[in-house]
């Protein structure tokens, strides 16, 4: 996985900057999606309130900068970026939001317009003997969604996307030279902020456990009011 159109921070202003904002509205968070990076590109599903659904593709390969193959390796290790993202004409599919779906792409009349960064940092780990390895580590999320500009009418404000979740990231160990690995694909998974997590099995029994004998406590002490009544 070599090259991918990868947003700068300039080229995250100048995005910013494209889209004037009319009106300040607080960010929707993604609380449900993907992005499953391959070497043909990013496949990103995302969801969240407002009936947000997008659905788009990102143009170009996949990659994490770092480990290009070409000037820099991947060496167990070396602390790389997760960081990948698209705006514009590179990112193109379709949004719903408040009940109304439209296409995204260049951003016409009809077409509306998106960016999507994502950014974090991921340790190589060391090789033991596994010819490939999966790691996880988390990454944060920025996005903006731009409604479809009809001639001549002023332009609706663009909504603010954020959220957050875990990335594992495929390798593949390369044995050339000193060996490095080898960044293979990727999937970026949501998670929604202030989630409640799931209870153990043994937290499950003794919370069980607990209302149980609640229960036999109250049973018992009503049997015992009935048997002192005249």
């Amino acid at each position: 996985m070599k090259t991918l159109p990868f947003l700068t921070t300039g080229l995250l202003t100048v995005a910013m900057a494209a889209s004037p904002r009319t009106v300040t509205a607080e960010p929707i968070e993604i609380t449900f999606g993907t992005l499953v990076l391959t070497q043909f590109g990013g496949v990103m599903h995302l969801e969240g309130a407002r009936g947000l659904v997008l659905d788009a593709r990102g143009d170009g390969r996949a990659t994490i900068m770092e480990c290009d193959g070409l000037t820099d390796q991947c060496d167990p290790g070396r602390t790389v970026t997760l960081n990948t993202g698209w705006l514009g004409s590179t990112l193109g599919g379709q949004a719903t939001i408040d009940g109304e779906t439209f296409p995204v792409g260049l951003g016409t009349e009809t077409t509306g317009a998106a960016v999507a960064i994502f950014s974090g940092s991921i340790l190589m780990p060391a090789f033991s003997d596994d010819e490939s390895v999966s790691v996880a580590a988390p990454f944060t999320f920025f996005g903006r969604l731009s409604y479809p500009a009809p001639l001549n009418m002023p332009p609706s404000a663009p909504v603010d996307l954020t959220g957050q979740g875990t990335a594992t990231v495929d390798l593949a160990w390369v044995s050339s030279g000193a060996g490095s690995w080898d960044v293979r694909g990727a999937t970026y998974l949501f998670e929604p902020t202030g989630a409640d997590p799931i209870p153990e099995p043994t937290t499950l029994i003794l919370v069980g456990s607990g209302l149980g004998a609640s229960l036999i406590v109250k049973h018992r002490a009503r049997r015992t009011r009935r048997s002192f009544r005249p």
